[in-house]
């Protein structure tokens, strides 16, 4: 007869396909243990391998990443088996932050931290812990917020407010709107059925199943740009109503707009808020690029 080789730890015991806070040295896991030390810092996660919990077994390492929230920055650890410790660690300062990103397609969440100088530092996460990664954000966007005081709550957007294709995207809105009050509506712009450039031929083809320019939310917190989007700016098909995403950029760090006119679609315009690859879709007229470019001082 087999021998079972489970062995219950505490970790074994809590893991699962969510986001864990850690508290104390013993909750950091053995792969990361170099950052034992929490002193000091604002909010420390460790982020789940997507593997089933039957699947996993004592001596194996459960989770892909540390995130470490300090006063001056943030501390990212990563498990890369072909690694030297089989870790890979990257720091990420205060001062350097340009942007995040946060985005989930029914339970596929990815997480994305901009900062001068390296690539965009990526976390997958089971969406089931958007809770715990809306305040992972919160704490790091106090790295650059500017002190806010209490201001009136706001009406409730319409939830019909960006047509009936969008509520969810409503709904994200005011979710978020009354976790932070000091958001604030500047642009709303609908979904919009794009027109493909080119020839005659090449129209009447593509005219056939044109993809669309997902509805947007441009506003503000008086420190930050905040947009709410779709995962996807522009597709075809119904996939993207079951995405929902946010960017934020805090104002006032040199981050400025490049503006291009999409290649293959009419009246669509690319903006680049370089130096990051955050890329923003706007149509010509609709607002968002002025209050963009009018928030990021790019006059």
């Amino acid at each position: 007869m087999a021998t079972s080789t489970w062995v219950r730890t505490p970790e074994l015991d809590a893991f699962g396909p969510w986001i864990l806070r850690v508290r104390t040295p013993e909750d950091v896991p053995e792969l990361f243990r170099p950052v034992r030390d929490l002193a000091g810092t604002r909010m420390v996660v460790k982020v789940p391998r997507p593997i089933e919990r039957r699947e996993v077994r004592a001596g194996m390492d459960l989770y892909d990443a540390l995130i470490v929230v300090r006063d001056d920055g943030v501390e990212v650890l990563s498990r890369v088996p072909d690694a030297l410790d089989g870790r890979v660690r990257r720091w990420l300062p205060a001062a350097d932050l340009l942007a995040v990103e946060d985005s989930t397609e029914l339970l596929d969440g990815m997480l994305r931290l901009h900062a001068a100088g390296i690539d965009p530092v990526e976390i997958p996460y089971n969406g089931a812990s958007a809770d715990v990664v809306l305040t992972l954000l919160d704490e790091i966007r106090f790295l650059w917020r500017q002190p806010g005081g209490f201001p009136e709550r706001q009406p409730d957007m319409p939830l019909e407010a960006l047509g009936p294709d969008d509520i969810g995207l409503v709904s994200h809105h005011r979710d978020l709107a009354r976790h932070d009050p000091l958001m604030r509506p500047l642009v709303l712009r609908r979904r919009h059925t794009a027109r493909r450039s080119g020839n005659a031929f090449v129209r009447t083809v593509e005219g056939a199943w044109p993809p669309t320019l997902h509805a947007a939310v441009v506003e503000t917190t008086g420190s930050e740009l905040v947009v709410l989007h779709r995962r996807t700016w522009l597709e075809r098909g119904h996939k993207g109503i079951h995405s929902l995403a946010t960017t934020v950029v805090p104002l006032m760090r040199g981050i400025h707009v490049e503006v291009s006119d999409d290649p293959r679609w009419t009246g669509i315009r690319r903006l680049r808020l370089a130096p990051t690859d955050v890329t923003l879709l706007a149509i010509a007229g609709d607002g968002v690029e002025q209050t963009v470019r009018g928030l990021l001082r790019d006059l």
